[in-house]
């Protein structure tokens, strides 16, 4: 694999990079593939390919982000209490977090909900069809 990859990407850089994506690839397969309970060699599988995923990325020039954070987080700690993260997690809703707490941030104790809708709601005009935010004079 090694010979392959320095006659494809001559480019050390590029090639942590894409040794980085090959674990990320095989994690996010495990993820996929493993029942909400995964066997303990199947957690360590996800925590093998996770870490050298991060460490592959972090060497290849990839800044550490929240994300990165978040994925430790869901390996080493969450794993074992609630699972594959495939049933729980969504790495696109952690973004959000910084947005509500500044709305929640701003908005009185005794119309908290409201405000919180409202606020919402300006802040996201775009979300799924069905959620229905109250409006409030």
């Amino acid at each position: 694999f090694n010979e392959l990859l320095r006659d494809l990407m001559p480019d050390p850089q590029g090639q942590l990079l894409l040794v980085a994506g090959v674990h990320l690839r095989r994690l996010v397969h495990l993820f996929d593939t493993c029942p909400l309970n995964p066997s303990a060699a199947e957690k360590r599988e996800m925590r093998r390919s996770g870490v050298e995923f991060l460490l592959a990325a972090r060497r290849g020039g990839m800044p550490s982000v929240p994300k990165c954070h978040q994925l430790l987080h869901m390996l080493f700690e969450q794993l074992d209490l609630h699972g594959n993260p495939r049933f729980y997690s969504n790495f696109l809703d952690e973004g959000l977090n910084k947005d509500l707490s500044g709305v929640a941030a701003k908005a009185y104790s005794s119309v908290w909900a409201a405000r919180i809708f409202i606020a919402w709601a300006k802040l996201r005009p775009s979300r799924p069809r069905g959620i229905v935010i109250p409006e409030y004079g």
